[in-house]
């Protein structure tokens, strides 16, 4: 498991302690820590592979790595659960006469806000948050993926521009501008465009399912034409663009075409292959695509 810790994130702890305190700021990093402990937590016990998590102004982003669709069902919905859950009884332990002794009151008050901040953020109903995540694995069964990780992912952008003009609307009427809130939102509409990719990554047996089972007759294909190098599921995000794509590459020994039919059995078999070794396994006698990881 990769942890990276974005830029952004970064700046949002000097911001707030700067323009804030060190310890509303130990407050938020432990807020943090509490969070991505609980979805770590439910991701191990229900046998999920992590492959990275980034730091981020509204939270940890974790990226579970491609499989049979690990984002989907009652297994999704634990593992998004689990980050509010962990800062709810870390609010209940706030409540501990102990726990208020340790941190005195204004170290309980700031541990209180920062958990609260951190729960109420995360549960709005879009992409990337855990809010987001929870419908996705329920609406998972009841609408195309596709459809859904835009319109929720769409609905992530609306939220980060709406915290932003919040963040400016303060400013104007008191004259003081919220840094947290302007970089928390600002952040988040750039995230929310492109876990969109990541999610359909995650989820790729559902999308290729989506596309296997379509019962259309005449489709428009697109055609695209891609660098060599191009990891399969990457495809996945034009692909979900038109009702039909194929893709163009050049290498060494010439100009090949890759069709939908076999993009999406490169998408089950290895999907972390470049275009050009999938090909070229397919190539090889026995034709099997040969996994890589």
């Amino acid at each position: 498991m990769r942890i990276r810790i974005h830029p952004a994130f970064a700046l949002y702890l000097l911001s707030m302690a700067v323009f804030s305190s060190w310890r509303m700021t130990l407050c938020a990093m432990g807020a943090l820590l509490v969070h991505e402990t609980g979805h770590y937590a439910a991701a191990r016990l229900l046998g999920e592979r992590i492959a990275k998590v980034e730091l981020t102004p509204f939270g940890g982003v974790m990226t579970c790595a491609p499989g049979r669709s690990p984002s989907k069902g009652i297994r999704g919905v634990c593992v998004a659960a689990a980050g509010p859950l962990g800062n709810e009884l870390a609010l209940l332990a706030a409540s501990a006469p102990a726990v208020q002794r340790m941190l005195g009151y204004d170290g309980t008050q700031a541990f209180i806000m920062a958990n609260l901040a951190m729960i109420c953020l995360n549960l709005l109903p879009v992409l990337p948050l855990d809010g987001g995540n929870i419908v996705f694995c329920i609406g998972y069964y009841l609408f195309p993926a596709g459809r859904l990780l835009l319109l929720l992912t769409a609905c992530g952008m609306l939220a980060g521009l709406v915290l932003v003009l919040l963040a400016l609307y303060g400013f104007i009427l008191l004259g003081t501008l919220n840094c947290s809130l302007l970089m928390i939102g600002g952040y988040l509409m750039l995230c929310a465009r492109r876990s969109r990719a990541e999610v359909l990554a995650q989820n790729l047996y559902a999308v290729v399912q989506e596309r296997q089972e379509s019962t259309e007759d005449i489709r428009t294909m697109r055609l695209y034409r891609v660098p060599q190098d191009t990891r399969i599921h990457a495809l996945l995000e034009p692909m979900e663009r038109t009702s039909c794509a194929a893709f163009v590459f050049e290498d060494a020994s010439g100009v090949h075409v890759v069709g939908e039919k076999d993009v999406c059995r490169f998408l089950l078999e290895a999907p972390s292959l470049t275009l050009a070794q999938a090909w070229a396994a397919k190539r090889k006698p026995g034709g099997e695509t040969q996994k890589k990881s």
